[in-house]
């Protein structure tokens, strides 16, 4: 899972829970957004089956969002060929919940299972 702003306590607190649950599954913090941290990021998601991000706006030319349009860059001139999934929430000052990063993660471990998938959720609407 991948996730940035205040989100982020959230999705730590369902990471913990599946973790628990004796899923793989991590959180990868985005910090910054320009200059976007490519390699780092292409580093922390080596090896992984999968990876969903969270995103609390739209970019409405691509009908996702900019951190996906962001990270998908970042994926395409890399070695890295994992499903990657973008969730959708908390537009309009919505909060994101708890059930929400927990439908997000069943939704990675899904993928990673090569199960199909959607490539963008819109959480709030579903």
């Amino acid at each position: 899972m991948t996730a940035m702003g205040s989100c982020v306590g959230t999705a730590r607190v369902i990471v913990d829970k599946k973790r628990d649950q004796g899923l793989k599954v991590g959180l990868i913090k985005i910090r910054m957004f320009r200059p976007f941290p490519r390699e780092k990021i292409l580093d922390a998601l080596n090896g992984k089956k999968a990876v969903g991000l969270i995103d609390r706006n739209v970019c409405f030319g691509w009908g996702s969002g900019t951190l996906f349009i962001e990270l998908k860059a970042a994926l395409f001139n890399s070695d890295t060929r994992i499903p990657l999934l973008n969730f959708i929430a908390g537009l309009s000052g919505l909060d994101i919940t708890l059930q929400h990063i927990e439908r997000a993660i069943d939704a990675i471990e899904s993928a990673a299972q090569g199960k199909p998938y959607q490539e963008v959720t819109w959480l709030d609407l579903e």
